[in-house]
């Protein structure tokens, strides 16, 4: 939270206000919760939080923000061989 100490991360997985004290290893990292300011149900956290627009910014992985700042959702389909393969966003993007 060096750059904007005023953001509140929210996580799929529920959790809100989480501040972990490493990169969590996933969404349902025990750290998240034990950190968190509040935690809700998965569906709460969509029917709620984020599907009325009560999330500002939102990004599935900082793995898919390229170095321009910009999510990149598909690899770039030019790679035959990419040297890094990383987990993709499951089919959120449809």
């Amino acid at each position: 939270m060096v750059h904007n100490p005023d953001l509140v991360l929210f996580y799929e997985s529920g959790t809100i206000g989480a501040k972990p004290y490493r990169i969590p290893l996933s969404i349902g990292d025990g750290e998240l919760a034990e950190t968190a300011d509040l935690v809700v149900s998965v569906p709460e956290m969509f029917n709620y939080w984020i599907q009325p627009g009560r999330v500002q910014v939102a990004f599935l992985g900082a793995a898919q923000v390229d170095s321009a700042r910009q999510p990149q959702l598909d690899r770039d389909r030019r790679l035959r061989q990419p040297r890094t393969r990383l987990p993709g966003a499951g089919g959120a993007r449809r």
